[in-house]
């Protein structure tokens, strides 16, 4: 025979309530003022690239941004102080082997921790410069697809044994400076001009190698953006690298607009400049991006030369999924080889004054 039930009012007694009050106050209620984000992105596509002569088609990986893994979290310390970590590797997801950077790191885009508030934001470790930061943000790619300006060269991407400061927004203006003290681990200062390899040598704090001082102060208010920075490196004994990067953007609705300007020297003598403009508008569903930049590099024996144009298409298939189709092409002068750079992939001309192409259709999702 089935019977029915009507449940009353929950009647909780004394050593109950006692019991729950003590469980809410132990650790575990501290978790619920922790947090732990597992993140990521994997992109992968088809490309046809051209080195000069060479020419093939391979399976790329992070042509409009890199594939990563990470983790990231914070813990509430009370009176707005939050303790934070973050944690970023990157990994080629045509392989899934491990990009690692210098010396294979386990964590080679982000390994930092620090103290966050009302003052801004304090880490430790490794991370990116406020100049490459700076550059990121002028260019309409994004440092993303076939000809974005990561291929100007020399820009000191991320430094080891640092300290970083961001500051809160105030009227618009922030703010972010960063300085490292070197040590035994290369800067991941690209040297296109030399044939688009990279630093990864073993640096000593002897040596003073691989110190890094750098600031940016940006403005951001409505559909105008702008910031400028500048950051210095000892790259070699006896050779720090100077950088000044400025630019901005503005948003006119169906267009976006923008510009950067970059420089360094090398040496006392040599000095390499780029400039970039470009544009975005929607197309469709998606965004067509654009853009041009111009290298220039002058020293006392010669003087590379080397135009860059940049063209991508992306379709959102979700908020989380999108297609793109890439296409970039640099024009080396006779005593140019620079390189054209994605996201993650680089095409080094196989001689000097010899002209890299690529066309990639990929896939990315973010997660």
């Amino acid at each position: 025979m089935k019977q029915s039930y009507i449940a009353g009012p929950l009647k909780a007694s004394p050593l109950a309530i006692a019991a729950i009050s003590g469980l809410l106050a132990s650790p575990l209620s501290a978790q619920a003022q922790s947090s732990l984000n597992l993140y990521g992105l994997i992109d992968t596509g088809i490309s046809w690239v051209s080195t000069g002569p060479d020419r093939s088609g391979i399976l790329s990986t992070g042509v409009a941004s890199t594939s990563r893994l990470g983790f990231r979290g914070a813990e509430d310390l009370g009176s707005g102080l939050r303790a934070v970590f973050d944690l970023e590797s990157g990994f080629n997801s045509d392989t899934g082997g491990q990009r690692g950077g210098p010396a294979n790191r386990l964590f080679d885009r982000i390994a930092t921790v620090g103290l966050a508030g009302d003052f801004g934001q304090i880490r430790l470790g490794r991370d990116t410069t406020p100049t490459y930061n700076a550059a990121g943000l002028n260019d309409l790619l994004g440092h993303g697809y076939w000809g974005n300006t990561q291929g100007f060269g020399y820009t000191t991407v991320r430094v080891d044994n640092a300290v970083f400061y961001r500051s809160p927004v105030v009227q618009g203006f922030s703010g972010e400076a960063a300085g490292s003290f070197g040590g035994a681990s290369s800067t991941g200062t690209s040297t296109s001009v030399a044939g688009g390899s990279q630093i990864t040598e073993s640096l000593t704090s002897a040596d003073r190698l691989g110190r890094y001082y750098g600031g940016r102060l940006a403005y951001e208010m409505g559909p105008l953006k702008a910031n400028a920075a500048y950051g210095q490196v000892d790259v070699t004994p006896g050779v720090r690298v100077r950088e000044v990067v400025a630019g901005a953007s503005y948003d006119f609705g169906m267009i976006k607009a923008g510009m950067g300007y970059y420089r360094a020297h090398p040496t006392a003598s040599d000095r390499l400049r780029g400039v970039n403009i470009g544009a975005s508008m929607k197309v469709g569903t998606g965004t067509l991006l654009a853009q041009f930049y111009q290298i220039k590099f002058d020293s006392a024996t010669n003087a590379p030369r080397a135009n860059t144009f940049g063209l991508a298409y992306n379709y959102p298939v979700s908020r989380r999924t999108s297609l793109y189709a890439s296409v970039g092409a640099l024009h080396n002068n006779g005593s140019g080889a620079f390189s054209l750079r994605s996201a993650s992939e680089v095409l080094i001309p196989s001689s000097i004054g010899e002209n890299p192409r690529a066309l990639s259709l990929g896939l990315r999702h973010v997660f």
